[in-house]
């Protein structure tokens, strides 16, 4: 039995929390299911079928999959919401590094390359550059 001197905190309301990793989860999911929709697209720039560009969807999902073995441990280690934070962070520089998503080498390339290509005449900058 608690002292009469001794004062007891309230437990703060998870609702935020729950409501925060609800939407966080929700994203996850809905980025690994967004690919399915891509797949078309991803065979035609591969120049071959749907079921063999397939592959990717499924290599995609092994390694989001196998990447919560490592991520589990390191969240349990060092808290979720900072484990969270970090990979936000990370994917958030990982994304903003790629200037061509098509290319992720036109990243360190695409401007030297662009500008290549306006002085040649080219005027449509959407193509890769090789």
């Amino acid at each position: 039995m608690p002292s009469p001197n001794s004062t007891l905190q309230p437990r703060p309301d998870p609702t935020r929390s729950i409501i925060l990793l609800a939407v966080a989860g929700f994203a996850s999911q809905a980025q690994v299911r967004v690919m399915d929709s891509l797949l078309p697209q991803v065979a035609a720039d591969m120049h071959t079928t749907v079921g063999v560009a397939a592959m990717v969807v499924t290599a995609y999902a092994v390694t989001h999959g196998s990447i919560q073995l490592i991520i589990g441990p390191i969240s349990g280690r060092f808290g979720k919401y900072r484990t969270v934070a970090l990979t936000c962070a990370i994917g958030a520089v990982l994304v903003a590094n790629l200037r061509d998503g098509r290319n992720p080498g036109a990243a360190r390339a695409g401007a030297p390359c662009h500008r290549r290509r306006r002085r040649l005449g080219h005027t449509d900058l959407d193509g890769l550059c090789r």
